[in-house]
């Protein structure tokens, strides 16, 4: 569970800052960290490879269905988590205002 909740996001968060950091990537003016460390929290949401790899790891069964409650609290609480990080960065950059896009059809 603390695999899913934690080391995701911060593996995800930690990379893309670090890229950012040393110039391989640009953060976009609009995006902040928060919005940044919200989407890496999302990341948490995992249940195929973790299912299968609990499967694979695990031979007794209530071994697996504990694995298996964990994954699913977990991603629940990935999933929650990272919908409040977002939805208190969405409703900062409501307030950002975007330059309106053209919308002409493409000319070959």
């Amino acid at each position: 569970m603390a695999g899913l909740f934690l080391g995701k996001p911060l593996g995800i968060f930690l990379f893309c800052w670090l890229a950012v950091r040393f110039n391989l990537a640009d953060l976009p003016k609009e995006l902040t960290l928060t919005a940044l460390f919200g989407v890496g929290v999302l990341g948490g949401i995992g249940f195929t490879m973790s299912i299968f790899i609990s499967n694979l790891v695990f031979y007794r069964p209530e071994l697996i269905e504990h694995a298996k409650v964990g994954i699913l609290g977990a991603s629940i609480l990935a999933g929650i988590t990272g919908y409040v990080l977002l939805s208190k960065v969405g409703n900062a950059s409501t307030r950002v205002k975007h330059e309106p896009r053209d919308e002409s059809p493409l000319v070959l």
